[in-house]
């Protein structure tokens, strides 16, 4: 998961700047902490550390929403983002609930709904970004193959 936060922020760099970069690898890698600790609480049965855990996931999903909505705040409604960021990481509980169980088909379910999810933000941060940088990006129609 690091390296995914790495490969993202690396690719708002050129837009936002590398100190936003920076903000958003240390925001993206408390979130890959958040599952680990989420899962070691699960696995050591620790239900302590488990809330501590999610606690911790829905805070850093709130500071990502802000962080996201504050770069592009027409484009990446606040409560839009905590939504999503929110079911990401209900998704991701659910994925290590799943496989402490031995629930195998329930763990591919969460897995096929994460994958859509992660999709979804992805193409709507994406959106956002094209909307916001209108002029550096050159769009191509498939429908005709004409540039705009």
């Amino acid at each position: 998961m690091v390296d995914n936060a790495k490969a993202i922020s690396n690719a708002i760099s050129p837009l936002y700047g590398q100190r936003a970069a920076e903000q958003l690898l240390s925001l993206l890698s408390d979130h890959a902490n958040g599952v680990r600790d989420y899962a070691v609480a699960v696995y050591t049965k620790n239900e302590a550390g488990k809330q501590s855990a999610i606690t911790k996931l829905r805070q850093n999903a709130d500071q990502i929403a802000s962080f996201l909505n504050r770069a592009n705040p027409a484009n990446w409604p606040l409560a839009t983002l905590q939504a999503v960021l929110t079911g990401h990481i209900g998704a991701h509980m659910g994925q290590v609930d799943a496989i402490a169980a031995g629930d195998w088909s329930k763990e591919a379910d969460v897995w096929k709904s994460m994958v859509e999810n992660v999709t979804t933000i992805a193409d709507a941060l994406a959106d956002g970004i094209v909307k916001q940088f209108p002029d550096r990006f050159l769009l191509v129609c498939v429908c005709c193959c004409h540039l705009h």
